[in-house]
């Protein structure tokens, strides 16, 4: 049996700690009525921290869609999805 004792604030941070995932995009170019950007990405551990300064601003994230050809008399479906691990989830 192995018993492993280490404070909680260590276990957060290193629970939080990036993988080497790169952040989201921060825009996405719209070239086709069909466009598909997948690929797994992370919010790192600095990142969440520096955004939980300020609780009352919320967290926030923007993704830009760089979408010239968008008809602005037409209603368009986006469909996003995302997951999130166990532990920081």
């Amino acid at each position: 049996m192995r018993i492993i004792s280490k404070p909680i604030n260590d276990t957060i941070r290193e629970n939080l700690h990036c993988r080497g995932k790169p952040l989201p995009p921060t825009t996405v170019p719209i070239k086709s009525d069909d466009v598909v950007v997948s690929g797994e990405f992370a919010f790192p551990g600095d990142w969440l921290a520096k955004a939980a300064e300020d609780p009352d601003a919320g967290l926030e994230y923007d993704v830009v869609l760089e979408w010239p050809n968008a008809d602005p008399n037409s209603t368009y479906y986006l469909d996003v999805e995302s997951r999130s691990d166990f532990l920081t989830g």
